[in-house]
């Protein structure tokens, strides 16, 4: 079983309010899995997210990312994503 994936982002300049720093982002993934190049493809989500970092508890920035598949699959309509560190 192989895989591949890709990951494009434009984030904003952080906005900051006293040690706190946030910011957003627009992205879009791609990537798929497959077990033979033959079966390959390409599918496609876009999304929006929020970044913050907090230093006083942590320097891994939070994350909070809604994404929305490009074509119509059996998959969910939409995914929400709340995770900590960048996405690359």
């Amino acid at each position: 079983l192989s895989s591949w994936r890709s990951n494009f982002e434009l984030r904003t300049k952080p906005l900051r309010w006293s040690s706190v720093a946030a910011g957003a982002a627009a992205f879009l993934d791609l990537g798929d899995t497959f077990t033979s190049l033959r079966d390959l493809e390409v599918h496609a989500s876009i999304g929006a997210g929020l970044r913050f970092l907090f230093p006083e508890f942590n320097r891994r920035v939070l994350r909070i990312d809604l994404a929305l598949p490009l074509e119509t699959t059996t998959v969910a309509p939409a995914s929400f994503i709340l995770t900590f560190g960048q996405g690359f």
